[in-house]
């Protein structure tokens, strides 16, 4: 249930213990209301949400009411579910201002207009045991009405979308006020309805309003969305007034003010980050956030682990990339079966960029599909080096090649004889960042044209002697 006294920043709390709190988006504000104030709607952008809350499902009997003033048609009062065949669930104003309910197949419709510019008391009741979508009732001012269509299915309401006021799947946005708005998971009977308008119809003389007081809850929006480079500005909100605020896991270049709750900077690195919000009260506001006579907190560094330990507050802060800046040198060292690429990421934009060497007899332009040839080397970040062909020109065989994060590891079988001094090769081909070791793997028969070189060389050397 929502009263719409008053907004905590973009939030009207739930007066019920199941704390499903709407969120106001667009430039959804407080106004008149039949009973004090209301929320006030402008048809363009404006919704309540209730994060998190998917509203009845299934066949579930369900209630729904509300005081609302529009001179409008065709415009949603309240929706949920998925937009399929008997899934979604949408109660609206008709084109003549009759109550609409539809599951995407077919609606009941009334026969009684509403669309009158003044506060009117509306509700639809789908009562338990229903045969099918026909046996829903509509009430105008407390008061039965007739009814113009029907539809003869039950509805099969998804766990879908969250429970809005005043928009629809078809975004039909509500051009008015609404007032005293709730939703029963239960078919409210006909005396219910009744009472409900007399005790808040403006000639009632036995009304009474109170101050509506609930716990203590962040108020500020618990998604958010950044990107890399650019600066960036988040405010930690909650009801009453917090003596502090502490922010844990931000990505880095943004920073937090105790104080304020604010969170500033540039971030440098991009992800999804789970950020902590832990909100300190100085006093105890009794019973209604916790149990305990100590001063109040909310959220908490570790999840809950006993009885009355508070929930964690967790900000999804989304921190997206822009492309990297990578700079690359013409190939070195080049010869008839290798060469040498350097390059260097000198941005990353937030997240290290997969870097791909494209390579073949001819030049293939910046079209990667027009290169024979394509090695991945792995994320990059700064200056970076590598080498192909190198191990073949020394009648190596690759066995292996495994892309890690900084680089790719090459397994390999190469004649001993051809590994002496190649520590001094690779690291001038990769600028002093290439490392290899080697292990005894197997002995092969010598190829002819390395036996006869090595024979002649003998020969050659016991000729001397002699």
């Amino acid at each position: 249930a929502w009263h719409f006294q008053e907004m905590s920043g973009v939030l009207t709390t739930d007066s019920t213990t199941n704390n499903r709190h709407l969120t106001a988006e667009g430039g959804a504000t407080t106004g008149t209301g039949q009973v004090g104030n209301g929320i006030v709607l402008d048809g363009s952008n404006d919704q309540l949400e209730a994060i998190g809350f998917k509203g009845i499902t299934g066949a579930a009997a369900r209630t729904m009411e509300t005081w609302v003033k529009t001179s409008s048609t065709d415009k949603a009062l309240m929706s949920w579910g998925q937009d399929a065949v008997n899934a979604k669930w949408i109660w609206r104003t008709q084109g003549s201002g009759n109550h609409r309910v539809e599951l995407n197949g077919g609606g009941r419709e009334s026969n009684a207009a509403m669309n009158n510019n003044t506060w009117r008391h509306v509700a639809a009741v789908f009562p338990e045991n229903a045969a099918n979508l026909n046996s829903i009732k509509f009430y105008i001012d407390g008061v039965e009405t007739g009814y113009a269509s029907g539809y003869t299915t039950l509805p099969a309401t998804g766990d879908y979308l969250d429970v809005r006021l005043g928009n629809d799947h078809s975004n039909r946005r509500l051009n008015g006020s609404m007032d005293e708005a709730r939703i029963s998971s239960v078919g409210r009977s006909t005396d219910w309805i009744k009472a409900s308008y007399d005790n808040q119809k403006s000639s009632s003389n036995f009304v009474t309003r109170g101050s509506v007081i609930g716990p203590r809850i962040v108020t500020s929006p618990l998604v958010a969305t950044a990107t890399v480079g650019t600066s960036f500005t988040y405010n930690a909100s909650a009801v009453g007034s917090p003596s502090s605020y502490t922010i844990l896991n931000l990505p880095g270049g943004l920073q937090f003010n105790p104080s304020s709750g604010q969170v500033t900077g540039t971030p440098t690195t991009a992800g999804v980050y789970p950020v902590s919000l832990i909100v300190a009260y100085s006093d105890d506001d009794g019973n209604l956030t916790d149990l305990d006579s100590n001063p109040d907190q909310l959220g908490s560094i570790f999840a809950p682990e006993n009885p009355g330990d508070p929930e964690q507050v967790i900000l999804s802060l989304t921190v997206n990339a822009v492309a990297p800046t990578v700079t690359t040198l013409a190939a070195s060292s080049i010869d008839s079966t290798k060469a040498s690429f350097d390059g260097n990421v000198t941005s990353t934009g937030g997240d290290a960029p997969d870097i791909r060497i494209y390579y073949g007899l001819t030049d293939g332009g910046t079209t990667a599909a027009s290169w024979t040839n394509v090695q991945e080397i792995g994320k990059k970040g700064g200056e970076f080096g590598y080498v192909i062909g190198d191990l073949n020109r020394r009648r190596g065989m690759i066995k292996d090649q495994e892309k890690g994060l900084t680089g790719v590891r090459i397994k390999a079988d190469v004649p001993l004889a051809e590994m002496f001094g190649y520590i001094s090769t690779l690291r001038t081909m990769t600028s002093g960042r290439g490392q290899f070791s080697m292990e005894f793997s197997h002995y092969l028969p010598c190829p002819n044209n390395v036996a006869e070189t090595v024979i002649a060389a003998q020969k050659e050397k016991k000729a001397k002697k002699d």
